[in-house]
């Protein structure tokens, strides 16, 4: 379908710099939640865990985008999860909500003050057709997320998908910025 899953313009393999944070992208993993959003991936409501050297983290920093719709004025809800893995065997969820961090891939006016563009290209559709219709922009968003106070060091993270009816995000990268005294660890 145009406009959707592989016309979407993807960022190039490799380190970026966006919005002050150092990227590597390896890819993409594409979460879908069914019905809709199955035009894009068969349903796959959660990534592997990804396991992580114990990092003692105080921040994580996600790099991703929305496919789904969203309605003028919508609320905020929640769009996706990172949830970690702990060393002392505790979990964190943290969630990544509409509006306040992310929005639809083309409607970028519907985002609150908080949410912050890392990167914006143009629709491979729009181009090879010459007419400029269509979404004429991709957005991907820089997410930040504090963990909670006194976190031990992360040994694993998992990407899942919102409580919408179709959620649809893609992720391209998750850092994890490093507590650099160990202030937050236990």
């Amino acid at each position: 379908m145009a406009a959707q899953g592989g016309e979407l313009v993807t960022l190039s393999r490799g380190p970026h710099r966006l919005g002050g944070i150092d990227w590597k992208i390896d890819g993409g993993v594409q979460l879908s939640g069914g019905g809709p959003a199955i035009s894009l991936h068969p349903t796959h409501p959660q990534s592997a865990w990804v396991a992580v050297p114990g990092v003692p983290a105080r921040r994580v920093h996600v790099l991703m985008l929305v496919h789904i719709p969203m309605p003028p004025n919508a609320p905020p809800r929640r769009a996706a999860q990172v949830l970690l893995r702990h060393s002392d065997g505790r979990e964190s969820t943290l969630e990544i909500m509409s509006v306040r961090d992310v929005v639809t891939n083309w409607q970028p006016d519907m985002a609150a003050p908080s949410a912050r563009v890392a990167w914006i290209g143009s629709q491979p559709t729009a181009l090879r057709s010459g007419s400029g219709g269509g979404f004429l922009f991709s957005y991907v968003y820089a997410v930040s997320l504090d963990l909670p106070p006194g976190s031990a060091p992360v040994k694993g993270l998992q990407l899942t998908i919102g409580d919408g009816p179709m959620e649809a995000p893609l992720f391209y990268a998750v850092t994890l910025e490093v507590d650099p005294a160990g202030e937050g660890v236990r």
